[in-house]
């Protein structure tokens, strides 16, 4: 009598499961290879000593966008630097979604950004790279062989961390320059920004300065802060502007804000 060979029953969703486990593993190594062969725009990476212009040069970037990070990728293979072959560089790209538009214009929801990072040893500044999904950054662009990339290119600098939150009704205020404008785009509380992110960018306050040697542009905004902010964050932004120390009541005198400012610093700015 022959005995049927009969395989041992197998369970229909474990076969499921794993198939879908093989797709997802060969769909994930595709997609990496596909990035990791892909050209890219022909572009080539800047001196390194381009950085983010200051002053009135800042009126002559064509785009400045607030952009929420939504994934970034390294493109292609490093290759040896346009301006020291010795080292190597490397092209990425960063894709926003553009919450905010603080000059200039742009019609996609969401933009590619590229810029270049060296792949060698370096100075120790922070780099540019290392995006987290969903912060909020303020970038500077070009339009470079069709594509948007930073303004300079390697350090994080090049770029300016937002701390406030979503700004969805923010409005550019075309009676201030855009300097003015964008201090206070970065001092103004967003949605979901509690005291201590507001802390954190008043504290920052002065790299969001534009050149101006007396870092006026910089006191006028933290003014506001100290003026219409919560305690905790007036008490900040007093301490801030007591940074300035001499003299400092002595500019202010006549000035209509005199009154309110020495209302919410109380003793933390005196008179000299």
């Amino acid at each position: 009598m022959t005995v049927p060979n009969i395989a041992p029953p197998q369970d229909k969703r474990l076969n499921d499961w794993s198939g879908l486990c093989w797709r997802r593993c060969i769909a994930v190594l595709g997609l990496t290879i596909l990035l990791s062969c892909r050209q890219g725009p022909e572009i080539a990476e800047y001196p390194p000593f381009i950085q983010i212009p200051q002053g009135p040069r800042v009126n002559e970037v064509p785009l400045i966008l607030v952009g929420r990070v939504l994934n970034s990728a390294n493109i292609g293979k490093p290759r040896p630097s346009k301006w020291d072959p010795r080292f190597l560089t490397q092209l990425s790209e960063v894709t926003v979604a553009v919450e905010n538009v603080l000059q200039g214009s742009v019609n996609r929801r969401e933009i590619p950004i590229y810029y270049f990072v060296t792949a060698s040893s370096h100075d120790g500044n922070r780099l540019l790279g290392d995006w987290k999904p969903g912060e909020r950054d303020l970038f500077y662009l070009q339009k470079d062989s069709g594509v948007f990339r930073t303004i300079c290119d390697n350090y994080r600098s090049c770029v300016t961390r937002v701390l406030t939150g979503a700004h969805p009704t923010w409005k550019r205020d075309p009676t201030l320059y855009i300097t003015d404008d964008i201090l206070r785009f970065m001092l103004s509380r967003g949605e979901n920004c509690d005291d201590a992110a507001m802390l954190e960018a008043v504290n920052l306050a002065q790299r969001y300065g534009t050149g101006d040697p007396q870092e006026r542009d910089v006191i006028r905004a933290v003014e506001q802060v100290a003026i219409h902010e919560t305690p905790p964050v007036q008490h900040g932004a007093c301490q801030v502007l007591a940074y300035w120390g001499d003299g400092y009541f002595k500019e202010r005198a006549g000035d209509p804000l005199q009154a309110s400012l020495r209302s919410a610093c109380g003793s933390t700015l005196k008179e000299q």
